[in-house]
């Protein structure tokens, strides 16, 4: 019954996942125009923001220890079914886990608009380096793409 439960749980999350990034036209990358989009101010102040973040979610923020955060870069998400711009940021964050021992480090990235992260999430694991659909992470060269 539990592997029923759990099946069901993912095979919805997939399905709603999926949808994300297309409105029943076109995809809605089709309507992404970076040239005239307003990303608001260039985050300066973005190895804070990380940082703040991190204090702010991880389980043992004060072991935190950060290895390259990359300088912002015009990025683009799905929000209320429209692209939304603002800054792409990918840091290398190692942490305690709750056994107390080092995870060893992590990707994440980080979604900046208006001097606030408004999104984040591990570059692991589900959603992983999904932004939206056919819409991906790329910390390659220091943020998405």
């Amino acid at each position: 019954m539990q592997i029923l439960k759990l099946s069901f749980f993912v095979a919805a999350a997939f399905i709603s996942f999926s949808a994300v990034g297309q409105t029943k036209e076109r995809p809605i990358s089709e309507l992404v125009n970076m040239d005239s989009a307003d990303f608001g101010p260039y985050p300066t102040n973005h190895d804070e923001l990380v940082k703040a973040w991190a204090a702010a979610n991880l389980k043992d923020p004060e072991s935190a220890r950060f290895g390259r955060i990359s300088k912002p870069r015009k990025e683009w998400k799905v929000e209320n079914l429209k692209p939304a711009y603002g800054f792409s940021v990918c840091a290398d964050i190692n942490s305690k886990n709750s056994y107390g021992g080092y995870a060893g480090a992590q990707t994440y990235w980080f979604f900046i608009r208006d001097g606030k992260v408004v999104r984040a999430q591990s570059t692991i694991g589900f959603p992983g380096k999904m932004i939206s659909r056919e819409h991906f992470v790329n910390c390659e060269d220091g943020a998405a793409e």
